[in-house]
């Protein structure tokens, strides 16, 4: 008799994942600590559609929790700006 054994998650690739996405820190790195006093502005840019459906698909396969599209926004400035001058260069010149 086949049970329910088979359906439930292996705690060890379960463990590797979530150390994994601790790694990543969403939330964390590009957000100040105390938003209260913060003055958000609302900015638009044009997206083609495959960029805007990269994004949504970004924001659906976070595990941790569930991130805006302004938050993949910036996580995207964050780790440009964590990179080195030649790296961004790199990588500015392969997307224009």
């Amino acid at each position: 008799m086949g049970g329910l054994g088979n359906l439930k998650r292996n705690d060890k690739r379960k463990n590797q994942q979530e150390k994994e996405l601790s790694k990543i820190q969403i939330g964390t790195s590009f957000k100040s600590k105390d938003t209260s006093n913060a003055i958000f502005k609302r900015y638009t840019f044009s997206l083609t559609t495959e960029i805007s459906e990269n994004i949504d698909r970004l924001t659906l396969r976070s595990k941790t929790r569930r991130i805006s599209r302004s938050d993949i926004i910036k996580l995207g400035l964050y780790s440009l700006n964590s990179l080195n001058d030649k790296e961004r260069y790199r990588i500015i010149t392969q997307l224009k």
